[in-house]
């Protein structure tokens, strides 16, 4: 065997690999040598112009790159032995130090390995400001074989990222939000300012959701969490009626009643990475028309729309999520049923994501193949 390196940090060349990124390897008892291909990767493009950074990690922190032990296996093809010392993210800059161009093609070479939750890739600008492309499905690295990404940013929308210790708002009346000393000292905030029209909490150390943190709040406008928050703590926005949207991209659990009574208004798209969503999380918020419901879900509570007049409920899941409600909760109290069901969710009892459609007429998109009228 031999070892050689991925390195975390590699430049790009536009329609080729990094020149240190691409480890071969070959072997031979003869003067002629065959040589392999070590890694695979990913090849993408970009639609905006500016880029400066493509940041590449798996969602379960699984090695990417880094020093490893190769040799060849029992069919004479080259296998990672060991990785010896393991790199969690690898960082892809620009080949003059400036930008990518749009629609040139450039390549992360990454080791083989198994992503089992799925990888994020996180593409920032000159300008600060920076967007998160997720997959949470499986997805293996395999040898040899590269990943296309055709138009890796477009649709997503690029802002300052808030860092992970802090929680960004706005009110609507442009003062701050009111935050006891217990919630200060019990949350170990370090401090809290409104300044530019913008509201900001500073955390010791990583920011987090709660009821604690918000429920003295009669102001709140729209909220945004950075991606270390993965919990929307129970009631945390219980009876914010002023509140009408927020930023959660990394949360993965909201909890019960969470937004009930709340403001939030219009179309709510639910983080891709959300695995569950608890009890009368949604239930009566007047102005919430639209939810999106990300592929990522596992497993719902009950009543999460309760007296929510949603009009459009799209679900992605093509694994439809375990759910504590009976079947016949798809009944409303006359005995009519939804005009279109999610037929896959009604036989495992999934009823709740869409129980109060039928009361106002909503349309519910779901996966083709899950389908049935």
């Amino acid at each position: 065997s031999i070892t050689t390196v991925i390195p975390a940090y590699q430049m790009g060349s536009e329609g080729n690999f990094s020149g240190d990124a691409f480890p071969i390897i070959a072997k031979s008892n003869t003067l002629d040598l065959a040589f392999w291909n070590i890694c695979g990767g990913i090849k993408f493009c970009v639609t905006e112009a500016g880029v400066k950074t493509v940041t590449f990690q798996g969602n379960g922190n699984e090695p990417v790159a880094g020093s490893a032990k190769v040799g060849f296996n029992s069919e004479g093809k080259p296998e990672i032995i060991e990785v010896t010392e393991p790199v969690t993210t690898i960082t892809l800059t620009p080949p003059d130090g400036s930008h990518f161009e749009k629609g040139a093609w450039y390549y992360i070479a990454v080791w083989p390995t198994a992503l089992e939750n799925g990888y994020k890739i996180t593409l920032t600008k000159e300008d600060g400001t920076s967007t998160i492309k997720r997959n949470d499905s499986p997805v293996t690295v395999k040898r040899a074989i590269w990943g296309v990404l055709e138009n890796l940013d477009k649709g997503l929308v690029y802002q300052l990222r808030v860092p992970d210790n802090e929680i960004w708002y706005t009110t609507t009346d442009g003062k701050p939000i009111s935050l006891s000393a217990e919630a200060m000292e019990a949350r170990d905030i370090l401090s809290h300012d409104y300044v530019g029209g913008q509201g900001r909490i500073v955390f010791k150390e990583t920011a987090n959701a709660e009821y604690l943190v918000f429920h003295e709040s009669d102001n709140l406008l729209s909220v945004r969490l950075p991606e270390s928050v993965t919990d929307i703590g129970p009631a945390c926005f219980f009876e914010k009626t002023t509140l009408e949207t927020i930023e959660m991209p990394g949360v993965k659990i909201i909890h019960g009643t969470a937004f009930q009574c709340s403001g939030l208004s219009g179309r709510l798209l639910l983080p891709e990475g959300l695995v569950e969503i608890q009890d009368c999380a949604f239930s009566r918020c007047p102005n919430l028309t639209e939810v999106v419901i990300p592929e990522s879900l596992q497993r719902t509570g009950c009543y999460l729309f309760d007296e929510t007049p949603l009009k459009k409920l799209v679900l992605k899941p093509l694994i439809p999520p375990e759910s504590n409600v009976p079947r016949d909760y798809f009944h409303s109290n006359d005995g009519r049923g939804l005009d279109v069901t999610y037929e896959s969710l009604l036989e495992n009892n999934g009823a709740v994501l869409v129980e109060t459609l039928w009361h106002s007429g909503g349309l519910i998109y779901v996966p083709e193949e899950s389908l049935s009228a």
